[in-house]
């Protein structure tokens, strides 16, 4: 299903079964919940049914931000009918009025995502959206799903006061690790996927114990020889958006100032997420030929040479291409991008699905969960917190009040 397809290096044996046991012992917490969700055919249920329940919407519309969106985001990618899909991440008034501006609130659905219930920007979101709705006459609860947690919060509590059905994440599921839970199965599940290979991915990655430990101990190796950026480069246009997706899981997993002993933590790299070809006319030069701090992880498919041909240059630079189709370009550009870096000695792993299907996605979510599980045990860190980003929203309150001082 995912295989190592090229890397730079190696684990040894005993690096090998250091990471191997970090895995096993993540898999025995009990604090945890990400890595069982796939045995739980009820999440799978519960979406599939509120999916059908909302299915008359003309458009459903998230409003989430960070994990409570960026799976999602990826899935999206995956459908023939994603324009019925939309996200409103960010809080820039302006591009939310005008993204409202365009919809008819009748048949708008909106699923308000928010892990703590508590998160100032899809709450205000929200808020904005029931005075619109108010001031229209109609009613905007009526519309509207919410994914929390179900014990009491501003989210959770105010679903409940309006009859607002509420599908459950789990107290255990941290907000960006949550992408295989109602998170990201009801939105999938409103876009018709087969949501349920998601999870028969996700059950097949829990038991890849080595690639999972091979995967860690390269981000090891490449600390270790101070390449403080790893470079994420996706090579696929389904996946693109599973770069910031992976991004924002190493940045907020891994960086930490402190160890669980509250000793300083040990130093991990900046992710950097990149799309081929497009950035290979851009960051690439970077890459190459700049400062050697960078390790580049590739994630690809394997193209199928296969659908429309060209019969003739038309172009006089586009003559390689007769007899060849559009994929066979494109392989070659994402092959040649790794090699020229493997050549320059710039270290680089290459990840590579078999199959470009939702089954391969879980995978590919369960994996690299896996991973980021595995090396906040090698590294003794807690990846399932976040205190740099509580100090940023703490600062935001603090603002905010001020501003009903002047």
């Amino acid at each position: 299903m995912i295989t190592i397809e090229q890397s730079s290096r190696k684990s040894t044996p005993a690096q090998l079964k250091k990471a191997v046991g970090a895995f096993r012992k993540l898999l025995a917490r009990k604090d945890l919940g990400f890595f069982n969700l796939s045995k739980d055919q009820k999440w799978i249920d519960q979406c599939q049914n509120r999916a059908n329940q909302i299915k008359n919407f003309k458009k459903i519309i998230v409003l989430g931000i960070g994990g409570s969106a960026l799976g999602g985001v990826v899935l999206k990618k995956f459908s023939q009918d994603e324009e019925r899909l939309f996200f409103f991440e960010n809080v820039d008034g302006d591009a939310f009025e005008h993204k409202v501006d365009g919809l008819n609130l009748e048949t708008s659905h909106w699923i308000i995502i928010s892990k703590s219930g508590k998160t100032i920007e899809t709450l205000t979101q929200a808020a904005f959206l029931s005075q619109i709705y108010e001031n229209k006459k109609l009613n905007f609860s009526s519309n509207c799903t919410v994914i929390s947690e179900i014990r009491s919060n501003p989210l959770s509590d105010w679903a409940r006061k309006n009859s607002v059905p509420i599908l459950d994440i789990p107290e255990n599921i941290g907000g960006r690790f949550s992408v295989l839970s109602p998170v990201g199965l009801l939105p999938a599940a409103c876009l018709g996927l087969d949501i349920q290979g998601l999870f028969v991915g996700a059950a097949w990655a829990k038991k890849q114990e080595k690639l999972v430990a091979e995967i860690a101990n390269q981000a090891l190796m490449s600390w270790k020889k101070k390449e403080w950026i790893t470079v994420f480069w996706i090579y696929s246009e389904h996946l693109q958006k599973f770069g910031p997706w992976l991004s924002q899981l190493w940045a907020e997993s891994l960086g930490k100032k402190k160890s669980r002993k509250n000793k300083k933590a040990p130093r991990v790299s900046t992710p950097i997420a990149l799309v081929g070809t497009n950035d290979q006319h851009s960051a690439l030069q970077q890459v190459m030929d700049g400062y050697r701090d960078k390790f580049v992880f590739f994630v690809k498919t394997k193209k199928k040479n296969t659908g429309l041909k060209l019969t003739k240059a038309v172009f006089s630079d586009t003559e390689l291409m007769v007899g060849k189709t559009m994929n066979a370009l494109f392989e070659a550009e994402a092959t040649a991008t790794q090699e020229s870096l493997h050549n320059n000695k710039i270290p680089t792993l290459v990840l590579c699905l078999e199959e470009l299907n939702l089954e391969s996605v879980g995978a590919l979510f369960m994996l690299m969960q896996l991973v980021i599980g595995t090396l906040g045990e090698l590294l003794d860190i807690n990846a399932f917190d976040q205190p740099g980003v509580e100090v940023g929203k703490k600062r935001t309150r603090e603002r905010l009040i001020s501003l009903d001082k002047n």
